[in-house]
């Protein structure tokens, strides 16, 4: 986007605390309860009670404060990872081959 005098900035957000989860899974549940996700479905439910899963997360205001350093910088970064257990996963991300940190991510979900 150079040519059109864009600059292009990333940001790239961690775990972040919203309700997304609680609507999502909500959604899914009344939707696959009788398809050939349902197994899927109950063991992330499961997994996500036995950890606590609610209260892990940075808050959306982290995002916001990352977008108006970007905006406000004369010079800003191409990227800005914000959030709860971003800067890791970028580095296992930039660390490990395709498949080696979708198996890792795979462990770590249901």
């Amino acid at each position: 986007m150079k040519q059109f005098g864009i600059d292009v900035i990333v940001i790239e957000p961690g775990l972040i605390r919203t309700e997304f989860g609680d609507v999502t899974l909500g959604s899914l549940q009344a939707r696959s309860e009788d398809t050939a996700y349902a197994d899927i479905l109950k063991r992330m439910m499961a997994s996500m009670e036995n950890l606590g899963v609610d209260g892990l997360g940075a808050p959306p205001s982290v995002i916001a404060n990352a977008i108006l350093k970007a905006l406000r910088a004369k010079r800003p970064k191409t990227r800005y990872a914000a959030g709860q257990y971003a800067k890791p996963l970028l580095f296992l991300r930039w660390l490990l081959s395709d498949r080696m940190f979708d198996r890792l991510i795979s462990r770590m979900s249901p």
